[in-house]
């Protein structure tokens, strides 16, 4: 039901009002944007948050934004965007994760088994399936 998307586009938006450094806020409104397809709407919004968020929770925003750009097959834009979630906090094994997957897909399999092993080394029990999914991973990478 589209009604509940733009409700829940104005909660989004008055989310970021009350607080336009939480970076949990525009991540979930363009993790939603992104499962409706709507990749430019989730660039934007990410965008705006990487003008207000500092610091390390930077990463999750670019993290996201690579993913988006890998769906619309803009590799470079992608590549910077992971790289970006890396320099922002190297321990963010979602980021790590990311572009590792990013890097996999790509055939670019020694580049990926690295990520693949700081994921791992920096996991912090959420999401619970992740280790098996960098185990299975690595293996199809033959990293291990």
């Amino acid at each position: 039901d589209l009604k509940r998307f733009d409700e829940a586009r104005q909660l989004f938006q008055r989310g970021v009002q009350a607080d336009p450094s939480d970076a949990a806020t525009y991540q979930a409104w363009a993790l939603m944007e992104k499962e409706l397809k709507r990749f430019d709407e989730a660039l934007e919004i990410l965008g705006r948050g990487l003008q207000h968020v500092k610091g390390k929770d930077r990463a999750s925003l670019y993290a996201l934004q690579g993913q988006i750009y890998a769906k619309k097959r803009q590799d470079s834009a992608a590549e910077a965007a992971f790289k970006a979630a890396i320099n922002a906090d190297e321990r963010d094994h979602y980021a790590q994760f990311y572009y590792a997957q990013f890097l996999k897909s790509r055939r670019r399999y020694d580049e990926a088994c690295r990520h693949y092993r700081l994921a791992r080394q920096y996991y912090r029990r959420k999401p619970p399936w992740m280790p098996d999914q960098i185990k299975r991973d690595m293996k199809q990478c033959g990293c291990e």
